[in-house]
């Protein structure tokens, strides 16, 4: 499942789901949110790994618990190409939001238990296998090419803004996801909105 390399990217046709880099920002993500690692945090983590460790356990464990998806490619009954193509759960970055929304309904202003957090996921889940053939212009061609993506304005992700059309991923800037992750902690609390 994850690749050794450095790389920050997964090749659409590569058979492992992350890189290296990828786990690293998302092991970040778990224990500080959407914030940074300064020397007061860097001290802190230092004397206390052992706390950091479960938490992000705890985090990867809700993961494959939460989305069925990843639970069939560790028993090899799917790949991660197919799966990025039907679904958000194969992206980093869908990855790292979801740690960030991990980390601030967990650890920060009204805590949930990790049980409701871990439905919050399972309720999410459906909503992640989105996409459709849509239309989108070659950037270097310029000619028309459909391809299976994020369809135009849909219903729930077109809103948040973080999205392009005919993306398999969030945007990838850390304002990006730093903001996907505050809106997925905004609907764990509050409960993901209705399509009306």
């Amino acid at each position: 499942l994850i690749s050794s390399g450095q790389s920050g990217r997964m090749s659409t046709k590569s058979p492992e789901l992350l890189g290296a880099k990828n786990v690293a920002d998302i092991c970040h993500s778990v224990i500080v949110g959407p914030g940074r690692v300064g020397k007061n945090m860097r001290q802190e983590l230092e004397r206390d790994e052992g706390l950091w460790h479960d938490r992000i356990k705890e985090f990867l464990d809700a993961m494959f618990e939460s989305f069925p998806d990843l639970e069939m490619l560790v028993r090899k009954e799917n790949n991660a190409p197919a799966l990025r193509e039907r679904s958000l759960i194969a992206s980093a970055s869908m990855w790292r939001s979801l740690a960030i929304a991990w980390h601030l309904t967990r650890y920060e202003g009204d805590r949930l238990t990790a049980d409701k957090a871990k439905e919050f996921f399972k309720a999410l889940e459906p909503h992640l296998r989105c996409f459709e053939i849509v239309e989108i212009r070659n950037t270097r061609t310029g000619e028309l090419v459909k391809k299976s993506g994020m369809p135009n304005n849909h219903w729930l992700w077109g809103p948040t803004d973080k999205f392009r059309v005919g993306n398999r991923t969030p945007e990838g800037r850390h304002s990006d996801i730093n903001g996907l992750g505050r809106i997925l902690a905004d609907w764990a609390r509050k409960g993901i909105p209705s399509e009306d």
